[in-house]
């Protein structure tokens, strides 16, 4: 029975670990955990822009827009338009936002650490490689019903 709600279950662990997460970056940085993801992945990728950054948020795009106003607005992170097409904004972090980026990294370490400290060095590689795996097999299993989605509004 341990697959039973499944779904569910991984749904009350990520919401479980953010809320945790949560409180360490707001009491510590003062940021959500929006602001502290999208400034992290702004300064994984330098340059980002606003397409890219909603596809790898998981954030809606009307969320990640207003976030990024607010992290302008907070000097965190500068806009510049993009020289081959004016249409295209990128993102850059502040000299104040690579300050918290590297803060935000670390307490987010600092949190996964704790959370998988229950688990022994082999059970964390065992929980890796299953993600992986399972991660693997949604990512196929999407694709798939894409594509039949795509060939029955093909039909009609």
């Amino acid at each position: 029975m341990a697959s039973k709600y499944l779904t569910l279950r991984l749904d009350e662990l990520n919401s479980r670990a953010k809320e945790v997460g949560s409180m360490r970056h707001e009491s510590q940085l003062g940021l959500t955990l929006r602001e502290v993801r999208l400034i992290i992945l702004i300064a994984d990728e330098t340059g980002i822009n606003i397409n890219s950054l909603v596809e790898n948020s998981f954030l809606e795009r009307t969320i990640v827009s207003r976030t990024v106003t607010k992290l302008c607005q907070s000097g965190l992170v500068r806009r510049v338009v993009n020289d081959k097409d004016a249409r295209q904004t990128q993102l850059f972090l502040t000299p104040e936002g690579v300050t918290t980026a590297q803060k935000a990294k670390k307490l987010s370490n600092e949190g996964v650490a704790s959370m998988l400290a229950t688990l022994t060095p082999y059970e964390r590689e065992v929980f890796e490689l299953s993600l992986e795996k399972v991660l693997a097999k949604v990512l196929t299993d999407l694709e798939e019903e894409k594509k039949k989605q795509k060939q029955s509004q093909n039909v009609c």
